[in-house]
C-alpha cells in the first residue's frame, strides 16, 4: 500500500542466522557497539511499519493474503480472498504489490458466466480498494510515487537482485558498518594527501626553500619513488601472507584496517618531518600499509562475497559492493577536502582531525567483524564442532531414552560461547580437550623433531636417530592411515600439537575427518601421559572409525553449516604415496605400496 515504508522494511528486516540471536538485541558474547543505537533502531521500525491514518481515521484496509510472504524481490503467491469469481495473485515487485486477475480459469464462477478465452488483467495494490478509505488511501500515496520508485532505482543500484533472500542474513548490518568505515578511511585519505603535499611545497606555507626543492620535476619524481617502493612491500607482503586469506578472512581484515590507520598516521608524519630527506622513507613506508590494506580486502571481499552469495550470485553482489563504497568514498573524500577547504590545513589542525577518525575507522572495523558470522568451516570451527558434538554424543549415551536420528550442532553464534573459542572465531584458545592444530604440513615437517614440529631439518641433514624416530612414526601413520587420505602425528609440546599431511585427493570429508582425528588423538594421548604410544594412536584411530560417520551425518543436516569447503592456511602441499618422480600419473593407474601391500588407488 505505502511502497517506500515497503521497500524500507524489507531494507531493515533481517531473519537472524541463528534462533539463538537476533540483531540488535545483546547476547553474552557480543556488545552492542553504542547505547543509542537500538532505540534508535526500534524508532525508525515503527515508524515504517506502522501506516499512515486515512480519511476514517483508520489504516486503510491492505489486499493480501491474511499471511504475509517473506519479503523478496519477486515473491508470487495466490490470493483467495480478493474475489471469488477469478484466480487473483500477488507479487511483490521492488516494494510494490501487483495482483493480477484472471478471468475464465475453470472450477471459478467466472468460467460459467462467458465462453471466451481466461483473460488477465492487473492492477497496482494501492490501486485497488472499495469507498472513500480506498479513494484517500490512493490519494495519500499518490504523493509517493516518485518516492516508491527512487526505492527502486536505490535498490536495482545498490543491493543484489533478489535481496534479502538472496544473501547472507548479516549483509545489511556488514555492510552499513563498512559504509561508515569505508567514509572515514576515505577522510583520512584526503588529510594523509594534503600533509604529503604540504611537505613537498604544494599547497602549504613553506617558502621560497620548499617552493625551490619542488622544482625540476622533483615533485612527480618522489611521489612516484613512493608508490613504486610501497607497491615492493605489498607484494613481499603478499607472497608471504596470502595462504591465510581464505581461512582467517575477518583476522586479516581487521590486520589490514591497523595496517590502514598506521599507514595514515606515518603519511601525516611527513607533514612535520625535519627534512625533505624524510619524505620518501615516510610516504613509502605508510603508501606501502596503506596498499596491504586494499590488497587485503581485495582478497577477503571476493571471500566475503562468496559466503553472502546465497544464489551463487558472487557477481552481482561484488558489483552492488562496490558501488556503496563508491559513495561512501565520495561522502568520505567530500567531507575531507570541505574540512581543509573550509577551516585548516596546517598539522596540527590534520592530527587532531586524525586523532578523532582513526577510532571511529577501527570502531566500525570491529562492530562490522562482530555482525558477520559466516556458516564456512575453517579448522578452528571444525575443531570446536566435533568436541561439541562428542560432548553431546557422550550426553544422549547416558541417556538412551532420548536418542534423537540427529544430534543438533550448534551455530556460529552459539559456538562463540564456548571457553576454546578464541577471537573472531579463527583461533582457538589453549584447551586440555583441544590439541593446537597444524593441518597442511609437509611430511618431512609432520615428521621431524617432535619438540618442533616446525623444521624438516634433521631429516634433510640426514641425521640419523632423527631419521629413525621419523621412519618409525611415519610407518605407525602409513600403516594404521592404509584407508584414509591424510597422516596425523600428535606431539606434547605446548599442551598438545596434531599436525596433518593431506594427500594430493583428499577431500572436505578427509580434512574434517582429520581434525576430527585430531581432537580424539589429544584425549586418548592424555589417558596415555601425553606421550607418542603406538596403543594410543591405535586407540584413537578405532575410535574415530566408530563415531565420525554419525558426526559427518549431524553436521551434513546441520543447516548452519555449509559443508563443501573447509579452509585452513593451505599452502598447496599434498603428497603421494607410491608414486615414484617421473611416473606418469595422468593416465589413471596410480599405485601405492602401503605395508607391503599393493592398493590402487582411485
Amino acid at each position: 500500500m505505502f511502497p517506500h515504508r515497503t521497500a524500507m522494511r524489507q531494507l531493515l528486516h533481517r531473519t537472524p542466522a541463528c534462533p539463538t540471536s537476533s540483531w540488535p538485541s545483546s547476547t553474552p558474547h557480543r556488545v552492542l557497539p553504542h547505547p543509542l543505537a537500538v532505540p534508535m533502531y526500534q524508532a525508525l521500525a515503527r515508524f515504517l511499519t506502522t501506516p499512515p491514518p486515512t480519511s476514517t481515521g483508520n489504516p486503510p484496509s491492505a489486499i493480501a493474503p491474511a499471511t504475509p510472504a517473506p519479503p523478496t524481490d519477486v515473491a508470487v503467491r495466490v490470493n483467495h480472498d480478493l474475489a471469488p469469481h477469478a484466480l487473483h495473485l500477488n507479487e511483490d515487485l521492488h516494494g510494490r504489490t501487483r495482483i493480477y486477475a484472471l478471468h475464465g480459469v475453470p472450477g471459478t464462477k467466472s468460467a460459467t458466466e462467458t465462453a471466451a478465452d481466461p483473460t488477465l488483467q492487473w492492477t497496482w495494490h494501492d490501486e485497488v480498494g472499495e469507498g472513500a478509505t480506498a479513494a484517500a488511501a490512493r490519494r495519500w500515496s499518490g504523493g509517493l510515487l516518485s518516492m516508491g520508485r527512487a526505492m527502486q532505482t536505490f535498490r536495482s543500484t545498490f543491493l543484489p537482485v533478489g535481496y534479502p533472500d538472496s544473501v547472507h542474513p548479516s549483509y545489511l548490518r556488514f555492510h552499513l558498518w563498512k559504509f561508515t568505515e569505508t567514509a572515514a578511511g576515505s577522510c583520512i585519505g584526503v588529510l594523509c594527501s594534503q600533509a604529503m603535499l604540504a611537505a613537498l611545497g604544494i599547497g602549504g606555507h613553506g617558502g621560497a626553500t620548499d617552493a625551490a626543492a619542488a622544482a625540476g620535476g622533483a615533485v612527480a619524481v618522489r611521489w612516484i619513488l613512493k608508490d613504486g617502493l610501497g607497491e615492493i612491500m605489498k607484494l613481499l607482503f603478499i607472497e608471504r601472507f596470502a595462504s591465510q586469506f581464505d581461512a582467517r578472512v575477518k583476522s586479516w581484515k581487521l590486520v589490514g584496517e591497523v595496517a590502514s590507520v598506521t599507514g595514515a598516521l606515518v603519511s601525516l608524519l611527513t607533514a612535520i618531518a625535519p627534512s625533505p630527506a624524510w619524505f620518501l622513507p615516510l610516504a613509502s613506508v605508510g603508501g606501502a600499509l596503506r596498499s596491504i590494506h586494499f590488497s587485503v580486502w581485495a582478497a577477503v571481499h571476493t571471500t566475503i562475497a562468496r559466503i553472502y552469495a546465497r544464489r551463487g550470485n558472487v557477481g552481482d553482489i561484488v558489483a552492488k559492493d562496490e558501488a556503496q563504497l563508491s559513495v561512501a568514498h565520495m561522502l568520505g573524500s567530500g567531507v575531507g577536502v570541505a574540512v581543509i577547504a573550509l577551516w585548516r590545513h596546517d598539522a596540527p589542525f590534520l592530527f587532531t582531525c586524525y586523532a578523532a577518525l582513526a577510532p571511529l575507522q577501527l570502531w566500525c572495523s570491529v562492530s562490522m567483524l562482530r555482525e558477520a558470522h559466516f556458516d564456512v568451516l575453517n579448522d578452528v570451527k571444525v575443531a570446536l564442532l566435533a568436541q561439541e558434538w562428542r560432548e553431546r554424543s557422550r550426553a544422549v549415551t547416558a541417556n538412551p531414552a532420548s536418542d534423537p536420528a540427529h544430534i543438533a550442532l550448534p551455530c556460529a553464534e552459539t559456538l562463540a560461547s564456548r571457553p576454546e573459542h578464541g577471537p573472531l572465531g579463527e583461533w582457538l584458545r589453549a584447551s586440555p580437550n583441544i590439541p593446537h592444530l597444524a593441518p597442511g604440513l609437509s611430511v618431512a615437517r609432520l615428521f621431524g623433531h617432535p619438540t618442533t614440529l616446525a623444521s624438516p631439518a634433521s631429516i634433510i641433514r640426514g641425521a640419523p636417530a632423527d631419521a629413525r624416530v621419523a621412519g618409525r612414526h611415519l610407518a605407525q601413520a602409513l600403516h594404521v592411515l592404509r584407508h584414509e587420505r591424510y597422516l596425523v602425528r600428535h606431539v606434547p609440546s605446548r599442551g598438545g600439537t596434531v599436525g596433518i599431511a593431506y594427500r594430493s585427493d583428499a577431500t572436505a570429508r578427509d580434512m574434517v575427518k582429520s581434525i576430527f582425528h585430531a581432537i580424539v588423538l589429544q584425549e586418548q594421548a592424555a589417558r596415555v601421559g601425553g606421550g607418542e604410544t603406538v596403543r594410543a594412536f591405535d586407540a584413537a584411530y578405532a575410535e574415530v572409525e566408530a563415531e565420525f560417520p554419525r558426526f559427518w551425518s549431524d553436521l551434513g543436516h546441520s543447516p548452519h553449516w555449509n559443508v563443501t569447503r573447509v579452509y585452513f592456511d593451505d599452502k598447496g602441499i599434498r603428497f603421494q604415496v607410491g608414486v615414484p618422480p617421473g611416473s606418469d600419473a595422468g593416465h589413471g593407474e596410480r599405485r601405492a605400496v602401503v605395508d607391503g601391500t599393493r592398493k590402487e588407488m582411485e
